[in-house]
This record gives structure tokens, sequence and C-alpha cells, in this order.
């Protein structure tokens, strides 16, 4: 899972901590059976539009090939996916989610705009902690969990 999000530098440190509120309150309660459902209709959506282009559809065809599966895999994925409850998705996120595990990778130049990413560093949980001071896009930030 990842989290990403672009901001002015002088807003990082609101955007961090949005974003650690947003994942404490999707593990608390959930989705609702609406967002779930709209999340899974624009999922679904978007794989059936991708294999209407010929090179998206020969590119998963291929990956079939070399993975040892047929598209009734894909089917039956898309099937379980369509059947999943909002209390199966919560049960999944509170297995494999840990807030604690979560790394922050803030870029942008923040000398500029009188912030510092090691303030947003300091403030951040006790996870693994990565800065990018070689590449350096402007006002990007981007939060994932540890693999």
């Amino acid at each position: 899972m990842s989290v990403m999000a672009i901001c002015n530098p002088a807003n990082i440190g609101k955007v961090d901590t949005a974003v650690r509120e947003e994942l404490e309150t999707l593990l608390k309660t959930g989705p609702t059976a609406d967002e779930l459902k709209k999340a899974k209709e624009g999922y679904l959506q978007r794989q059936e539009v991708s294999r209407t282009d010929d090179a998206t559809l020969a590119q998963q065809l291929n990956t079939t090939l070399l993975t040892g599966r047929t598209m009734k895999f894909t089917s039956d994925l898309e099937t379980k996916i369509a059947d999943l409850t909002a209390e199966q998705v919560t049960a999944a996120l509170r297995k494999y989610l840990d807030p604690k595990k979560m790394f922050v990778v803030t870029a942008g130049d923040f000398a500029k705009q009188g912030g510092d990413a090691k303030k947003v560093s300091a403030a951040s949980t006790e996870g693994a902690k990565k800065e990018s001071s070689s590449q350096k896009p402007k006002d990007a930030s981007s939060t994932s969990p540890k693999k």
C-alpha cells in the first residue's frame, strides 16, 4: 500500500498528520459499505477497460503464460473482489497494515519555504524513516509501509 500527496512544502507536516489520521480511522472503522462498493466498481471497471487496449491485453496474456495461469484466474480473482464485504476488508487491513511499520519519504525544496524535512521526521512514528536528498521532485510526499 502506498499513499501519495503533492503539497506546498510548508504544509508537509499537515499532510503527514492527515495521512496518519486517515489510516488510523480506516483501521478503526473500516470502509463503509458504500465506499467499498464504489471502490470495487471503480477497480473492476478499470480492469475491464484495460483489456480493451491491445498492448495491455497482450501484456496480461504474456504474464499469465509466464506465471502458469489462465484468464480464468483473472476472472475468478475479479469475482472474489466483487464479493468482498466491508468486514472482510477491515479484517485484512487490520491484519496486514501496521502504522508503526510505515515510513515516510518526503522530497521538495523545504529550505526555500523556510521548512525543514527533519522536523517532519521527528514527528513521524517509530517506523523506519527515509528522506530523499539526492532527488528532489518539487513538492512531493509519499507514505508507504515496509515490505
